[in-house]
């Protein structure tokens, strides 16, 4: 609701790309639509116990999150595939 809220107010569109919010991101091609329709190739990182434990050590800043759960490699080309 919030991101239909912010793109009625003119902040963004379903297809602006992610890099445009998060320039560092390596995999910044995925567009707003990709996340919200889970089309986007990021991994699950909930499924990585490495990831799981690392959580719970300590509070971690938005590009600390991104880098350490978001920057992998992609499970598929953004819009191929549903997951």
């Amino acid at each position: 609701m919030v991101i239909a809220q912010l793109e009625d107010a003119g902040k963004l569109k379903y297809d602006d790309s992610i890099s445009k919010f998060l320039p560092n991101y390596k995999n910044g091609n995925i567009t707003i639509h990709h996340l919200l329709s889970h089309l986007s190739g990021i991994p699950n990182f909930l499924a990585n116990t490495d990831y799981l434990s690392k959580v719970f050590i300590k509070e971690y800043t938005i590009e600390e999150l991104v880098n350490l759960f978001c920057s992998d490699t992609l499970a598929f080309q953004p819009g191929s595939k549903f997951e």
